[in-house]
């Protein structure tokens, strides 16, 4: 059998190493802090707009 093939079937079954997921948490956690500041501060824009722009 192919070494890639069994490697893909080894993986499979033995599923993420705690590393890994604490990498992926971590990238994810880094790309939230650095998008919901500015989704609040858009947000805040928009009501101060809509509030200004009302008639």
């Amino acid at each position: 059998m192919n070494n890639q093939y069994i490697y893909c079937l080894t993986r499979r079954m033995r599923g993420y190493s705690l590393t890994e997921i604490m990498i992926v948490i971590a990238i994810i956690t880094v790309l939230a802090a650095l998008i919901l500041p500015n989704l609040v501060h858009l947000n805040k824009e928009g009501i101060t707009n809509l509030i200004v722009n009302h008639d």
